[in-house]
């Protein structure tokens, strides 16, 4: 039963994110877009075992992408069988598409790793580009995405700082 509900849930929740994508093109009348992403975790602290990363459309104020990780599954830890051999191999394979760990770094990399994620797939997901990004300024998130280069060498992405944009707000 909680499988089913997690489908459709998951379901419903790309669909709507679908939909605030192309609201957010219509509105900036672009396939290159102005986002704003953060993290947060499931407890205070880097030492939380999960944590999840979304990205808002800035014209729309919608979240346009999430990302869910987790550096523990709960379904591994219970396991009590061998921990090695043919057993075991055939128990990880049959697991392998339901484990809900997907993130060995620190928690404190969270962030970027989910943002990073989120970058990567625009283009094959929704067909747009993320070309400014408004984030804090001690963020390791905006300088991974930049070396990674989702995009190619010749997009560059803006960091534009989230101080500037409330600058611009208060004064129009």
């Amino acid at each position: 039963m909680f499988q089913i509900i997690h489908e459709v849930t998951t379901a419903e929740a790309k669909a709507s994110m679908g939909k605030a994508v192309e609201e957010e093109v219509e509105r900036t009348g672009s396939r290159d877009l102005t986002v704003s992403g953060d993290g947060t975790w499931q407890k205070r602290g880097h030492t939380s075992k999960n944590g999840v990363v979304t990205l808002i459309g800035v014209k729309s104020g919608k979240a346009i992408d999430t990302e869910v990780l987790s550096t523990s599954c709960q379904v591994c830890n219970l396991y009590k069988g061998p921990k090695e051999g043919e057993e075991y191999e055939e128990w990880l394979e049959a697991h392998q598409g339901e484990c809900s760990k997907n993130h060995d770094a620190a928690a404190g990399m969270v962030e970027v790793s989910g943002m990073t994620r989120i970058f990567e797939r625009s283009k094959e997901l929704y067909k747009v580009r993320y070309k400014e990004y408004i984030g804090k300024g001690d963020t390791k998130t905006f300088k991974t995405i930049s070396e990674i280069q989702p995009y190619g060498r010749r997009f560059k992405i803006e960091k534009v700082f989230l101080l500037t944009v409330l600058l611009c707000k208060f004064l129009l």
